[in-house]
């Protein structure tokens, strides 16, 4: 059997990687405190990728895949978190930001530990031989919740970056908001369709196309972190 949607991961895993370093590699030259949160948030993208990655090419037990789909969310939960720093950061809204991390990691781990407690087999949905697709056992109001969380978080940073991107008049720091932007509003509608559409367009599909737009967000978020490089902070 074929694991599509681990395969589809993988192929991310590297371009994420790839991220992580550049963008720690930038924080080392510029010591800027905005570009810690990006890499950060790069850091947990990238282990995001690789534990989804797992499923099918490094192992095949329903349980252990079950486990992947218990951790995973936390990682996808603090990674946007740390994206969410920035705007506050660049706002000086230093007592909002601790409130908001306070609430980001308590609710991510709430999960965490929400899962472990139904921590059964994992679901397996077959659409097409050969392919093979897993699903979580978490139930829909966990991952509606989960969704919601993601969706107004990713919608709030996009539109702080489009907001300052349209005001700058620097041709290249107003095009590198508008990729960051484009990377946000693109994890925003995989974990739509991941957490929120699945009943509509069916488990299987609905974990493919979400896997291929995190690719693509991960190639538009590369894209923004080579694009004529200068402190985040300048954003």
């Amino acid at each position: 059997m074929i694991p599509i949607n681990s395969i589809c991961y993988l192929i991310a895993t590297p371009v994420y990687a790839v991220i992580a370093i550049k963008l720690y590699l930038s924080y080392r030259k510029y010591g800027d405190p905005i570009l810690k949160n990006f890499f950060k948030s790069g850091l947990f993208l990238w282990a995001l990728m690789f534990i989804l990655s797992l499923p099918g090419i490094v192992f095949n037990d329903l349980m252990l895949i079950s486990l992947v789909f218990a951790v995973y969310p936390f990682f996808a939960l603090m990674a946007l978190a740390y994206l969410a720093y920035v705007p506050l950061e660049i706002l000086g809204w230093y007592r909002q930001k601790k409130i908001y991390s306070v609430f980001m990691l308590a609710f991510a781990s709430m999960i965490l530990i929400m899962d472990f407690l139904n921590w059964k087999p994992a679901i397996i949905y077959l659409t097409r031989y050969p392919y093979v697709f897993w699903g979580d056992t978490r139930g829909n109001f966990v991952n509606i919740l989960i969704g919601l969380v993601l969706v107004t978080t990713l919608l709030l940073t996009a539109a702080f970056f489009i907001v300052n991107g349209l005001k700058h008049r620097d041709k290249y720091i107003r095009l590198r908001a508008f990729f960051i932007a484009g990377t946000l509003f693109g994890i925003m509608m995989g974990s739509l369709i991941n957490f929120l559409f699945r009943n509509i367009l069916g488990e299987a599909i609905a974990s493919l196309i979400s896997a291929i737009v995190f690719i693509i967000s991960g190639i538009l978020l590369f894209l923004s972190v080579l694009y004529k490089q200068k402190p985040f902070g300048q954003t």
